[in-house]
């Protein structure tokens, strides 16, 4: 048992009250404390900056190969010297800007694309079985070949038109601020795609019209390129909802207030273990 104990347990509280009364009041104990510094249970832990906390989780389901493609990126990082975490690596990329007028481009001529295959689907899959016939009656390897290439194009414009989901069990997050999540949200809502999606393609670098949107239905690849034009057209907007989290202030706020949360906690503690109310920290 500590020395400080036993000097407490030796007092009961006639003798505590005497003693406030000796040393002049409640008001002269509590200037005991006037160079009072709380004891950091987390002194050996760097200490976080006072820039806005990273609060907010990013999660997104990505396939096994996306998953090693991710790995590979970041060991090269840090191959290339610089030292960043799956999290950092993650808010990095999320917080980059696509290039709009690049998807606009490669938007345009998908939906161009869909309108043809729509208007002539029953012109092409006529056009696939002809060839498919075409190609087992033929000798020549390279007319057939010929053919063949023909084929394929025409079978990716139809399959174009349909869902082709990929299976997605991994899983990769990042902490982000309160503001930069928001604005993450804002921009997938802009884009009328999920938040998980929009992710998926600023983390992998990819563009419209590619495996980024295979998963999706016609109606929501139309609607999703639609958007890449009316952003590129009007930009991305105001991001709503973020308030005060937006100034530069909101972070030296936050962690001071978690600060003094911590303080209030410990004197809470020295007044309690000293047999002094704590309403008079009301």
């Amino acid at each position: 048992m500590s020395d400080y104990a036993v000097a407490g347990e030796s007092m009961n509280l006639e003798d505590k009250e005497e003693f406030l009364r000796e040393i002049g009041g409640v008001d002269s104990l509590i200037s005991a404390f006037d160079n009072y510094k709380p004891k950091n249970t987390f002194a050996t832990r760097r200490r976080r900056g006072h820039g806005a906390p990273l609060d907010q989780k990013m999660t997104l389901t990505v396939t096994k190969a996306d998953r090693a493609d991710f790995e590979k990126a970041l060991l090269e990082t840090e191959r290339a010297g610089e030292d960043v975490s799956m999290s950092s690596f993650i808010r990095n990329k999320a917080l980059g800007s696509p290039d709009i007028f690049e998807w606009k481009g490669i938007a345009i001529d998908a939906l161009k694309e869909f309108k043809d295959t729509v208007e002539n689907k029953k012109v092409y899959s006529k056009r696939l079985s002809s060839l498919c016939e075409m190609i087992d009656a033929e000798k020549d390897s390279d007319i057939a070949a010929e053919l063949n290439k023909e084929k394929v194009k025409i079978e990716n414009k139809l399959t174009s038109l349909k869902a082709s989901p990929s299976r997605r069990t991994q899983r990769l997050s990042g902490r982000v601020t309160f503001a930069e999540s928001e604005t993450i949200k804002w921009r997938a809502s802009r884009l009328c795609i999920s938040t998980s999606d929009y992710l998926r393609m600023m983390i992998f670098g990819l563009s419209p019209n590619s495996e980024a949107d295979r998963h999706m239905s016609l109606s929501a690849r139309q609607r999703f390129y639609i958007a890449i034009g009316d952003v590129a057209k009007n930009g991305w907007g105001d991001v709503p909802g973020t308030g005060i989290a937006n100034s530069p202030e909101y972070g030296q706020m936050a962690q001071r207030i978690k600060e003094l949360e911590q303080e209030n906690r410990q004197l809470r503690q020295v007044l309690y273990n000293e047999g002094v109310s704590t309403d008079i920290l009301k």
